[in-house]
């Protein structure tokens, strides 16, 4: 299974750390999270982009001031996902990084990360930044796990080393 992470440049240490978070799903899920820092010299940047969406079925979006600043974002990124969330049934989970205007991008869609209270609190207003990926983790595999029908592998056996 395929995924794609979306996220502004500007976030790039933010995306760093929930792929660190991630990459047990990856494991247990058997979950491919592409990212563009994957890109290498001499590939055509935008049709590299859209090719990874399209294999996709699974889109992570960084959501912060500086992706909603971004028109490739915006007028590229975007709209590809959506088209392939409506006409595939792909999976889109948005992680708020910092406090913006994320309302207008997500609308009714439940995001992340959510306090034990249930409301939503960008990565950037947690005390504890670790428990905030760590939430959006659990979050994501959640629905991850609940919309494919799949359950998570154990990592390890349990057993002795």
């Amino acid at each position: 299974m395929r995924g794609f992470i979306s996220y502004s440049h500007d976030d790039h240490k933010e995306c760093g750390e929930l792929r660190k978070h991630l990459r047990p799903l990856e494991r247990a899920l058997g979950i491919d999270f592409y990212t563009d820092h994957r890109n290498q010299t001499g590939q055509h940047f935008d049709a590299n982009i859209k090719e990874r969406i399209e294999q996709a079925c699974i889109h992570v979006v960084l959501v912060s001031s500086n992706s909603l600043w971004s028109d490739f974002i915006m007028d590229t990124e975007l709209p590809l996902i959506r088209q392939k969330q409506q006409s595939d049934d792909d999976l889109v989970l948005y992680v708020i990084v910092d406090d913006c205007a994320w309302e207008l991008l997500a609308g009714t869609l439940l995001v992340s990360p959510r306090g034990e209270d249930l409301r939503v609190r960008p990565i950037k207003s947690w005390r504890n930044r670790n428990s905030a990926y760590n939430a959006a983790r659990a979050q994501i595999q959640a629905a991850i796990e609940g919309h494919f029908g799949i359950k998570a592998k154990p990592l390890a056996d349990g057993g002795a080393l």
